[in-house]
């Protein structure tokens, strides 16, 4: 099992973010696109100025298809793997 301490060292985020990071990064093993033009460091820079997907959907300034994207994941979001949203192992 990906522990906390482990994402949070490969990542730079806590490791209870990492679904978040995952949904603003894209994951296609989880069927996630990401938002276009995000990859792995504006994801992690994201998720330490607004804390995550709830905080980028309340502070952030988005597009409307990014909006929609992120509501949608956000809404329907269901942590997979580990405990407190990690990856499970060998996803991270």
């Amino acid at each position: 099992m990906v522990t906390e301490a482990e994402v949070t060292r490969r990542y730079g985020i806590p490791g209870r973010s990492y679904a978040d990071y995952a949904v603003l990064r894209g994951d296609p093993s989880d069927g996630l696109p990401g938002l276009k033009g995000v990859g792995a460091v504006a994801a992690a820079d994201m998720i330490r100025r607004h804390g995550g997907v709830a905080g980028l959907l309340r502070d952030g300034r988005l597009s409307e298809h990014q909006r929609e994207y992120l509501e949608g994941r956000h809404a329907r979001r269901r942590p997979r793997g580990g405990a407190a949203g990690c990856p499970a192992p060998g996803r991270a």
